[in-house]
């Protein structure tokens, strides 16, 4: 599959908008370290979205050291752990299709605190 002109460029581009914001947590529900949570989480997504760009899919896993590095290096900065120092859950819910999360400041799966972001259609 090919990708656009102009896809990778206009990824990067998002990718260093979110990088840039990682530090300056704003407005929202959650406490302080829930927003920071949302961030790392969306930054997370916005790597492996450039990991599927290179790779057409995303990755079976993001505990893999190879994909770790690929996800680092395309994100300077990142972090695969929550604020809670939690790392962050993953699936990958076919080729094109992904969910990345935080357990939340509780740390339980699945209760209301998550943050959970879905990429391609949702599992």
């Amino acid at each position: 599959m090919k990708n656009p002109p102009g896809a990778l460029v206009t990824a990067a581009a998002g990718l260093l908008f979110l990088a840039a914001g990682l530090a300056g947590c704003g407005g929202g529900s959650g406490g302080p370290e829930g927003r920071q949570a949302r961030k790392q989480v969306e930054a997370v997504v916005a790597a492996l979205d450039l990991y599927c760009l290179g790779n057409a899919r995303y990755p079976e896993s993001i505990t893999n050291a190879a994909v770790v590095r690929q996800l680092t290096n395309a994100v300077p900065g990142l972090s695969l752990a929550d604020p809670w120092g939690r790392p962050f859950g993953y699936r990958s819910t076919g080729p094109g299709a992904c969910e990345v999360w935080s357990a939340g400041a509780d740390g339980v799966d699945g209760s209301g605190d998550d943050i959970r972001v879905h990429r391609g259609a949702a599992p």
